[in-house]
């Protein structure tokens, strides 16, 4: 059912029934914008094709230009159609197309003779009352008249038929989340898929971090959740490693122990890291310390340890040389 003050107008009908849009759908379409004037006279703002990417839209998330949930949700799959909105609908439009002109000037160019380069960020209301840095959204802004979208919805998922974007989804529903992406992280770490693996430990690690803002500092359900932290950090750390980002390991690796004075993965792994970057000594020091907190692998570390060693006799006599050399004639 659409609101008064606005007429649609069907131009190519759609397939199926006409769809349920339960909050949290995703839809996505391509728009044309035009201002309506007298006599049907149509100047046009925006078409999103310019983009060549449709326009993504969550229903039941307050989109600042409410009226397309209105207008979408009247609509059948691949139907084309026109609506017809008077400027009491519209009024946030003009800072709307500002965003979108913004984002899609970075891959094309074509607002570019009208546009001021005016790209600090605005609120609704100074954006308006200072000028949107376009001259087309200037004058509707001045004089506003109805606007008509052609809209074509090309595209409906409903929820858990899709990846939520991490921002949509509450705090809550992150906690309940975090054991399935720890699953999801170490099946892509098996497959050596480790840029997979690496984002499932990054979003959980960055929900937990948010997670815990809730609690107070120091409190039990705060502790609980930086310790649930730590099994995320040993993989993101394991990943790293294996693909050669020793230092982030590292960083990683001692926030486990900072966190865990006595976790010997953490020492364990941050030597191996520190190994990788000819960091000796410092790698000696995690080894051993890995092996007073579990004696059981002490053997694995003596061998470890031992490669060290050469390693440094080999360092040795290269320093040595470099300073022999440095005193050498020319």
């Amino acid at each position: 059912m659409l609101p008064e003050g606005v007429v649609k107008k069907i131009i190519s009908g759609g397939t199926g029934d006409l769809s349920s849009f339960p909050d949290s759908s995703k839809v996505w379409f391509h728009f044309r914008t035009f201002i309506v004037k007298e006599n049907d006279e149509r100047q046009m703002l925006d078409d999103s094709r310019a983009s060549k990417e449709p326009f993504e839209l969550l229903i039941g998330k307050q989109f600042k230009l409410d009226i397309w949930e209105k207008l979408v949700k009247t609509m059948r799959l691949n139907e084309v159609a026109e609506f017809i909105c008077q400027p009491y609908h519209v009024g946030s439009y003009p800072v709307v197309s500002k965003s979108l002109r913004g984002m899609w000037s970075k891959d094309d160019h074509k607002h570019d003779k009208d546009h001021k380069h005016e790209h600090k960020h605005q609120c609704g209301f100074a954006a308006l009352s200072e000028g949107l840095g376009y001259d087309d959204l200037n004058e509707y802004v001045k004089k506003p008249y109805p606007l008509a979208f052609q809209i074509e919805l090309i595209k409906i998922e409903k929820p858990g038929e899709y990846e939520r974007d991490l921002w949509s989804i509450s705090l809550d529903e992150k906690l309940k989340l975090i054991p399935k992406w720890k699953e999801e992280g170490n099946q892509f770490y098996k497959d050596n898929d480790f840029g997979n693996a690496c984002k499932k430990y990054s979003d959980a690690l960055g929900s937990l971090e948010q997670i815990t803002t809730r609690e107070k500092p120091g409190s039990d359900e705060w502790l609980e959740i930086e310790k649930m932290k730590i099994p995320f950090l040993l993989n993101f750390a394991q990943c790293m490693i294996k693909t050669k980002e020793f230092y982030k390991a590292i960083e990683h690796l001692t926030t486990v122990i900072e966190k865990d004075a006595s976790n010997v993965k953490g020492y364990f792994r941050r030597a191996s890291a520190h190994h990788s970057v000819f960091s000796l000594a410092e790698a000696k020091a995690d080894y051993r310390k890995a092996k007073q907190l579990d004696p059981s692998l002490a053997k694995t570390i003596d061998i470890e340890i031992s490669k060290i060693e050469k390693d440094e006799v080999l360092k040795n006599k290269e320093d040595r040389n470099k300073y022999k050399n440095a005193f050498k004639s020319s």
